[in-house]
Parts: structure tokens; sequence; C-alpha cells
């Protein structure tokens, strides 16, 4: 934004970018002619003072329920973001961001389909004139409103730990994610947070619940002594959700499916039975099998989560001074850092997977069967001669086969 780092020509564009767990940045650039038609290499006071170029920073959040996505974009939020950028970003009204929104729609699906967008209208003329290193400092703090919105209620709590003034009180359950929800649990001296975790797989199920076991064993190192608690549970919510009932809040997962599933075919094999029992007679159905038992739920089936629960406990050290921003990072992108890995995890073992089939391949395929359909072939065009025998078992009944195959008339 300094006058040496302007463009030798200004068009209105708009450019989107997408993050993960289903954020989108928007970024609408409107120049005035008189800024458009400056002459290359012109200043900015030659462009008007920048007073006729327009930025707008619009940023989207996925659909989440009524109730949690007034902890992530209520007025409590909007009002802390507004007070974030004063004097450097105006954040503009629901209705001007709900306009862009409906002016993007066509171009963007997750853009028609968000219900959490908010718009800023970032103040050029103040940013030409900072130092480069404010403008790096304000493009960062631009660049993290998901960390803004996202983290608040974690930032929150957090705060009222850091200046002393958090007081015990039940358990909070929050969401920023679809998908996915935490608990926040705040204690006099202490913070709780309570991540349940949801896989789409018993494969991410397994994975997953290695990835978790790992933060319960790096804690325990001798390194880590000063490192927030750390504790999971695959199978029993902690104390810190007691009273707390998940399973109206999400649909049932993979693991609930497959339960109902398996209890639906065993419903429909023992009707089958009745009905075979009834055609045959009495006597028939008298020398029928027992009726078969209906598999048991999991006791915590009705909740959806398989992944367990991982919780976090702070103390009053591990939130003070510039650590907190990073703090309520982790936290608030916990379930998207365990997808991440769960992802990463299933990609290595199936290139693994790969390179050692390419090598099987390579080996039934290559030189070795080669040399192996020669031997089978002096063994003469109706079998296979000693020789040949032994070279086919080395290199195994695929290419045993394979060689046959060739070596027939």
């Amino acid at each position: 934004m300094s006058k040496q780092n302007y463009p030798e020509e200004i068009h209105s564009f708009e450019e989107s970018a997408y993050e993960f767990g289903g954020c989108e940045y928007r970024l609408c650039v409107s120049a005035s002619p008189a800024v458009a038609a400056a002459a290359p290499g012109a200043s900015v006071a030659a462009a008007g003072g920048c007073g006729g170029l327009t930025v707008r920073l619009e940023f989207s959040l996925p659909r989440l329920p009524a109730a949690f996505q007034r902890q992530v974009l209520g007025p409590e939020v909007r009002a802390a973001l507004a007070a974030a950028f004063q004097g450097v970003a105006r954040l503009l009204p629901d209705t001007a961001a709900a306009g862009g929104q409906e002016a993007a729609g066509s171009s963007s699906s997750s853009s028609s389909g968000s219900s959490s967008r908010v718009a800023l209208d970032v103040d050029v003329a103040l940013l030409a004139r900072l130092s480069a290193g404010q403008r790096e400092g304000w493009s960062r703090s631009l660049a993290s409103l998901r960390l803004l919105l996202a983290g608040h209620p974690i930032r929150q709590v957090f705060l009222a730990l850091e200046a002393g003034t958090l007081r015990a009180g039940p358990p909070v359950v929050c969401c920023n994610t679809p998908g996915q929800v935490y608990v926040i649990k705040p204690g006099d001296e202490a913070v709780a947070l309570v991540f349940p975790l949801r896989f789409s797989s018993r494969q991410d199920v397994a994975m997953g619940v290695a990835c978790l076991q790992e933060f319960v064993e790096a804690r325990r190192g001798a390194a880590l002594g000063r490192a927030p608690l750390v504790s999971y549970s695959s199978r029993e919510p902690p104390g810190e959700m007691a009273g707390v009932d998940l399973s109206s809040l999400l649909p049932p997962t993979l693991s609930t499916a497959s339960s109902r599933t398996s209890t639906a075919a065993a419903a429909a094999a023992a009707a089958a039975a009745a009905a075979a029992s009834t055609s045959s007679g009495d006597a028939t159905a008298a020398q029928l099998p027992p009726r078969p038992q209906l598999p048991q739920a999991h006791p915590h089936a009705h909740n959806a989560y398989p992944g367990g629960f991982l919780s976090f406990t702070f103390s009053r050290r591990h939130v003070t001074g510039p650590q907190m921003e990073g703090v309520v990072w982790s936290m608030a992108s916990l379930h998207t850092f365990v997808a991440y890995h769960v992802k990463a995890c299933k990609a290595m073992m199936h290139s693994r997977m790969r390179r050692r089939v390419a090598a099987m391949c390579e080996l039934l395929g290559g030189p070795a069967a080669a040399a192996a359909a020669a031997a089978a072939g002096a063994g003469g065009p109706g079998g296979v001669g000693a020789g040949g025998a032994q070279s086919l078992a080395a290199v195994g009944p695929a290419a045993a086969a394979a060689a046959a195959a060739a070596a027939a008339p």
C-alpha cells in the first residue's frame, strides 16, 4: 500500500481464497476511473490520495446451528471485531454483508450457502501512510479473521482466567466446525476444554485414536512438564462433561449407523425365520433354532463420538502474555488438525502400498518373469521342464501361470 508499491494500472477486481473448514476470504477492490487512468508510476497523491480506491474484505464461515452461530458471530463478537480494527477498517452492517453475499452467490456455491459472513471496509489511505512493518502487521490481522471469530468463546474465558476474574460454572457447549463440538468447563484457577471426536469411518477412528493418544504420551515427557494437562478417554466422557448431553446436537455417524444396520439385519433375519415357521407348520417350527438376540449398542453410541474425548486443562501461566493467541488458534482448530493428520496418514499408507505393489509387479513382470518364461519354454510346447519349474517356483505362482500361458500353443 506504499506509494512505490502501487501497480502501474489499478483495475477493479474480486478475488476469493478458501481456507480449511469451508471458510472463504473474498477481496473486492473497486477503482474509480480517475485512479484506473492514472499514469504509470504515479504517486498516491496523483491518484487522488487513494480516495478513488475502495477495498472491502469479506469473510464467511460455514453454516452452523443458530445457537452456535451466535457464539462466533453474535453482537458481542461483532463489537469485538470492530474494536480490533478501529481506525484501519470499518465493520459493515449485516445488510451490506448480505448484499455482497447475494452479489457473489452466482460465482461461489459456498458463499450462497453460508450464513456467517462479515465485511470490512479497509481504509487504504491510512495503510498507505504507515510503515512497511505496520502494514505487514495489519495485513496479518486482516488475514486472521477466522481466529477472531472462531476462537472468540475460548479467548473470552482465557482473558477472564488471565485477569483473575474467572469463576467456576457449568460446562458450555461450543461449535465452530460443522459436525464437531467442544466443551468449555470454567473453574476458579483453571479452564478445561474437552473435545469429543467424530470420524467418518472405522479406519479413520483407528488412525485418529492413535494420534490422540500421542498427546498424552508426549505430555509425560520431562520437556513438557509445564505444558497444559492432557487426558484422553476412548469411551467414557470426562468428569468435566457431567450433565452434558450431546446426542441431540449432532446427527449420528457411521458407528451408530452401522450398529443400527446390524440390528435391522438381525431383526429381518428373525422375521424371515418366523415366516418360515408359519408356512411349514408347528412341527417344523419346533425344530427351528432359537431366535437370535439383537446386538447391544455401545453405551455411548447415541452420542456418536467413536473417537473418544480429548481434554486440556489450562492454568493462568499458559494463557498469559502474547502466547494466548497461539493457544486460542491451536484449540479453535484442533478438530481440523486431527482431520488433517488422519488424511495425511491415509495418504502415506496408500503411497507405501502403491510402491510395494509396483515393486511386486516389477518382480513378477520384469526380467525374472522373462527368465522364467524362457526356462518354461525349454521344457517343450506341451509342458514345463524341470529347470523351468524351479525358476517359476522362485518367482511365484502368478508368473508361473503367465509363463505357462505364454508357452501354450
